[in-house]
């Protein structure tokens, strides 16, 4: 039910720069986890290599598989967690908005205060044998007594952000008020920099230094970074992308190699390493157009904190092309000898370049799901309709038809091109078709043969029964395949929102039944779904079109944990499974549900289908 066409880059990497970006492919992580679809704060990874999730319900802690909770009951304060860190000997610190805590063996226990302060934390870092802590109060530090106090000699105001600089032996530490300013700490007393904080002054939400040296400094609207390893600061974006800074919060994070990435504007995450700058568009890979920070972890995935937990598969290996891009779905695909990339979908054939994906004119009304490339770089389409096999020409621009014998409208599965040009379908139950297309009308009754005629259509010799291995079926099949079924519901507006939202089916409207009225109906694949509302249905109609009575299997084209993981988020309940059963073709693992006229909808992926 839902097809997108991924390209492993490295393959195609002689044809990449003709060809427009399309989609990070993510992994999100949700209910199937264990996780809730809900604003993500913080997220850092610890020297197990567990990763620890801080939200506005909780803290989380991810072990490859599973998500677990802790709140109020571990020992925790508040399940409004605003900040994570790992100090060298491996205790994490957890900032909420009522203090800190530190983790000892399964339990959390919160950090006594001197004089009882209350703080909102929003930082922690490693200062020598010291934890520092930045909140709305001020700058404050633990040690060895157990208790919290403030850092003598701090200047005051709300401290935003800090940096532990073991390069220099410096703190970075950004304070508030009354102008938002950088500070640092070295040999014992606070130094003032030539920070501007630009014609807005805004807050300073994030220091990091990178593999130079250099600090920089995030603003909501504003990234700056020092000269080197002066004390001056200046902006650090090119013109170009001073549009991306402007963000609502405005995170920095190291990578693993001194790099930095930092969430931007209008769903873009910008990456800077020596040499210049990379902006991602994710507004097609993730629910929300916004970002609160990232991790990079110890294998190099970039996870991203927005609505939700993302990961970026492969490390960016995997681009997407889905509907975003143009590609409605991919049935087949192939590069010509130019390098051009063409995608076979259910509504013609598109060229992926430099505009995203272009549609071929003259094949939209085909559902192409098999191709293949003459010598003389013409494409040969079929799908549906079944009476004719396009020709392509793309140094033409033209489309043309290959007509099929009256007799022979089959469906074709499979094109292929041989040596000398000849044509050759494989077709479902009526053997294997060859076409000379440019040829003389053959006339040999030893092969099913078809040859271009003079006004462009195909002229074609009686063809004698097809014979495969000596195997000739004795009674030719009528039936090819499942066009469309009716669904009769009672609750239409409910019905239209299960099918379309949570399965993803695409509804049409158009003009059919006695008398010809307007429509609906669900469409996936080559395949649809009319619907019919209970006492208003269209003649002819079946002899009792009750609603409740459909029992469907549908084949999906993601892996069933993906189906088990999107109907968890649309919170549709599962009445039975993941279990075996036995499909058309082969062993099948489903699960079941029950849709809102209560029709019983089985979801399935072919056994042995399931991704690792």
């Amino acid at each position: 039910m839902f097809l997108l066409l991924v390209l492993l880059l490295p393959i195609l990497a002689e044809a990449q720069d003709d060809i427009a970006p399309g989609h990070l492919l993510f992994h999100s992580y949700g209910p199937r986890e264990g996780f809730p679809d809900i604003p993500v704060l913080d997220v850092i990874q610890d020297r197990v290599g567990f990763v620890w999730v801080a939200t506005e319900i909780g803290l989380f802690r991810y072990d490859g598989e599973r998500f677990e909770a802790f709140g109020l009951n571990d020992g925790l304060n508040s399940t409004l967690i605003s900040s994570l860190f790992e100090d060298d000997e491996g205790t994490l610190w957890v900032g909420t908005h009522s203090g800190l805590h530190r983790r000892e063996g399964d339990r959390f226990r919160q950090v006594a205060v001197r004089d009882d302060a209350r703080l909102l934390i929003s930082g922690v870092a490693d200062v020598g044998p010291e934890v520092w802590i930045i909140s709305e109060q001020g700058l404050f530090r633990y040690g060895d007594d157990g208790v919290i106090e403030a850092v003598p000699g701090w200047p005051g105001g709300p401290a935003t952000a800090i940096y532990s600089d073991r390069l220099r032996d410096r703190i970075w530490v950004a304070r508030a008020a009354p102008q938002p300013e950088v500070i640092y700490w070295y040999a014992g007393s606070w130094h003032t920099t030539d920070y501007s904080a630009g014609p807005v002054p805004d807050r300073v939400n994030a220091l990091a230094g990178d593999g130079s040296g250099r600090i920089w400094a995030r603003q909501p609207n504003l990234v700056m970074m020092t000269e080197g390893q002066s004390d001056h600061f200046v902006r650090a974006l090119p013109e170009t992308l001073w549009a991306l800074e402007r963000t609502g919060n405005g995170g920095l994070t190291r990578g693993l190699h001194g790099d930095l990435w930092l969430p931007g504007a209008n769903a873009t995450m910008l990456h800077w390493q020596e040499g210049g700058w990379t902006v991602l568009d994710l507004s097609n890979s993730l629910p929300a157009d916004w970002m609160n920070t990232a991790l990079v972890d110890r294998e190099g995935s970039l996870w991203i904190a927005s609505r939700g937990l993302h990961r970026l598969l492969r490390n960016g290996l995997f681009t997407v092309y889905s509907s975003s891009e143009g590609v409605a779905d991919a049935l087949d695909m192939l590069r010509d000898d130019q390098s051009r990339i063409w995608v076979a979908t259910s509504e013609g054939v598109v060229q992926l370049g430099t505009q995203g994906a272009q549609l071929v004119a003259g094949t939209e009304a085909y559902a192409v799901h098999t191709m293949a490339l003459a010598p003389n770089g013409d494409l040969y389409l079929a799908g549906f309709p079944a009476d004719a096999v396009l020709v392509y020409s793309p140094a033409r621009g033209q489309v043309r038809r290959l007509e099929m014998p009256a007799s022979a409208r089959f469906r074709v599965r499979r094109l292929a091109v041989d040596a000398d040009g000849t044509l050759w379908a494989a077709t479902s139950g009526s053997g294997l078709l060859r076409a000379r297309p440019g040829a003389p009308p053959a006339g040999d009754r030893g092969a099913r043969r078809a040859g271009a005629g003079r006004q462009g259509r195909a002229d074609h010799a009686a063809p004698p029964r097809a014979r495969i291995r000596g195997r000739t079926p004795e009674v030719p099949r009528m039936i090819d395949h499942l066009d469309h079924l009716v669904l009769t519901t009672s609750r239409r507006e409910a019905c239209v929102d299960f099918y379309t939202r949570v399965l993803g089916l695409q509804l049409e409207t158009f003009v059919g039944g006695t008398p010809p009225v307007e429509r609906h109906a669900f469409r996936f694949g080559l395949q649809k779904i009319n619907l019919h509302v209970q006492g208003a249905e269209f003649a002819p109609r079946a002899h009792l079109p009750v609603p409740g009575a459909l029992d469907l299997c549908f084949i999906a084209s993601i892996p069933l944990d993906a189906v088990i993981e999107r109907l968890n988020a649309h919170r549709w309940p599962i009445v039975e499974g993941p279990v075996m059963r036995t499909g058309a073709t082969q062993k099948i693992r489903s699960v079941y549900v029950r849709d809102p006229d209560l029709n019983l909808i089985e979801i399935s992926e072919l056994a042995g289908a399931a991704a690792p």
